[in-house]
């Protein structure tokens, strides 16, 4: 390869910003765009947020997040990865809760069928309020057979 050659592929990836004031910069641009479907779907697979991939392409969160809303192919790859850990964690929780496993049962009744460990408030016990206001030279007011 040329120097030629070197010098049109360095400039292939830069990316020219013209400012306000006319000054020319060369930026290189974030790795998200050269993300490939197969490493977005493990890292997805491993449970890695938006974020976390960005630090790994050594760009921002909203750099993964634009390459993933414009290329089909790594949102498809996402979506995979993310449903590969799912079907992989409920699994795993469904072979606890065959085990017998007490924490998984209370874990999947309280998150999934919306289980409480207590009842619903008993207004009728709860303890009554009394707010004191200042009288500010108001006559006083009698209230439940008190005089407030």
């Amino acid at each position: 390869m040329t120097i030629v050659d070197k010098a049109l592929k360095y400039a292939e990836r830069t990316k020219t910003i013209t400012t306000k004031r006319g000054v020319v910069k060369r930026k290189k641009p974030g790795l998200a765009n050269q993300l490939t479907p197969a490493t977005v779907e493990a890292l997805a697979r491993k449970g890695l947020t938006m974020e976390e991939i960005g630090r790994y392409a050594n760009c921002t969160s909203q750099n993964v997040s634009y390459a993933l809303r414009t290329t089909p192919e790594l949102k498809e790859a996402w979506n995979r990865g993310m449903l590969e850990l799912q079907e992989l964690t409920t699994s795993k929780l469904v072979e606890l809760i065959e085990e017998k496993n007490l924490i998984a049962i209370l874990f999947t009744l309280k998150c999934r069928f919306g289980w409480r460990e207590t009842g619903p408030a008993n207004i009728d016990d709860a303890p009554k309020i009394r707010i004191y206001l200042p009288s500010n030279n108001r006559e006083t007011q009698i209230i439940d057979g008190e005089k407030v």
